[in-house]
């Protein structure tokens, strides 16, 4: 039924050395603080919620390229001719081995 659909979760796990009744103990005095000092959780969930549905998370094939050439910059990226760009491997992996082999050998 999830086909395509994203499936968020979280993995709630108590502190070493607090029992789970300490821990929900805890929590509440946590949220109480929060509340007294202005913090509107309800608030920031719903401004998360709309930010989220106006955004396009999705990167297309040909944006990909961009996105390894922003985390992996290569000096002599401007140097290099289009024939070598056509013949870039197809999967992002292929394409990072790639370029570390050619950085290596540069």
């Amino acid at each position: 039924m999830s086909h395509r659909t994203a499936i968020y979760y979280v993995d709630l796990v108590v502190r070493t050395g607090m029992t789970l009744e300490q821990a929900i103990a805890e929590s509440h005095t946590n949220d109480a603080q929060r509340k007294d000092s202005g913090f509107d959780q309800d608030a920031l969930d719903e401004a998360a919620r709309r930010g989220f549905a106006n955004g396009a998370f999705e990167e297309l094939d040909e944006d990909v390229p961009a996105v390894a050439e922003e985390f992996y910059p290569d000096a002599s990226a401007a140097g290099r001719e289009t024939e070598a760009m056509k013949e870039q491997p197809a999967t992002l992996s292929d394409r990072l081995q790639d370029k570390v082999a050619r950085i290596g050998n540069g």
